[in-house]
């Protein structure tokens, strides 16, 4: 999960709404709490975003490996 791209087809992405997302994201990143990624999905409604479910298991996968360094990924 190195490079990740995420090409929207959407209208929705404002300039303004990516500059809230990007900062909101930065936040999420900092703290590294899963919590702060679901959030994240819900406020921006990513569900639109093909194979969504697939990058936030992943997202979640990872971090939990981070937090139980023993535990091996599934991914």
């Amino acid at each position: 999960m190195g490079k990740t791209t995420l090409t929207l087809n959407q209208d929705y992405f404002t300039s303004e709404v990516t500059e809230a997302f990007l900062l909101d994201f930065e936040e999420a990143c900092k703290g590294m709490e899963l919590s702060s990624f679901t959030e994240l999905f819900i406020k921006y409604d990513l569900e639109f975003i093909e194979d969504y479910k697939e990058v936030f298991d992943l997202i979640a996968d990872i971090m939990t490996s981070w937090k139980n360094p023993g535990r091996q990924q599934n991914c």
